[in-house]
């Protein structure tokens, strides 16, 4: 692997906050075609994009996502799980209440929002697959300069409360196809600093997988 794609992936970063700035269509393109070279089990491609640029379909895709954290937030004290979901669920539901704003901007600003669904019918590792196609996309879009973020709706907790039949019926996608993620593309008005990693002989196992972490292989790591 070349220093330039390490570098790529290292420096890349989940943008939230975004510049209304135009974008060219060709861009996208290029995000696009970076996404349908992902791998997929028997090269089965059972991704589909679709690409939502005009602030009157933006603007419904806008409430649900906000809709849904803010049924998040208020649910979040009733929840059995909620000390395991956040460290302090009171803190989590003031906080995602104060952010209802910047989160309809994360869909309302950046001129163009993909859609990732993928025909569940076509593969059974569908969410491995669209992943890597978002993760080819996001990497593309920052080796452009641009922004991107994946909000994953199929398995997360925002999942649960976001009304993906009302964002089917909105944009006419068919029953058998699963709305994975959104990802928004723009140029970023804030680009976050380097977030922390774990080191590698933290979760890395030589030959065997060893609980106890003093007792690994250090020469590889």
């Amino acid at each position: 692997m070349s220093i330039g794609v390490i570098d790529l992936i290292r420096n890349r970063r989940s943008i939230r906050r975004f510049k209304r700035d135009f974008v060219r269509p060709e861009a996208i393109k290029v995000i696009l075609d970076a996404g349908r070279w992902a791998p997929s089990a028997g090269n089965r491609q059972p991704w589909d994009f679709v690409v939502v640029s005009e602030n009157e379909e933006k603007e419904p895709i806008a409430e649900l996502y906000v809709e849904a954290y803010r049924e998040e937030a208020n649910d979040l004290l009733s929840r059995s799980d909620a000390e395991k979901l956040f460290k302090n669920p009171y803190e989590a539901k003031k906080r995602i209440l104060s952010m209802l704003d910047l989160l309809r901007d994360q869909i309302l600003k950046p001129p163009y929002l993909i859609l990732v669904c993928a025909d569940t019918e076509l593969s059974r590792s569908y969410l491995f697959e669209t992943g890597a196609a978002i993760q080819n996309m996001m990497l593309t879009a920052s080796d452009m300069k641009l922004g991107a973020c994946c909000i994953e709706i199929a398995t997360t907790l925002l999942g649960e409360y976001f009304d993906k039949q009302k964002l089917k019926d909105a944009l006419g996608i068919p029953p058998e196809i699963e709305v994975v993620a959104l990802v928004p593309i723009g140029k970023p008005e804030v680009i976050p600093p380097r977030p922390g990693r774990k080191i590698l002989r933290d979760f890395t196992h030589t030959e065997f997988y060893l609980e106890d972490k003093h007792d690994r292989d250090d020469t590889l790591y």
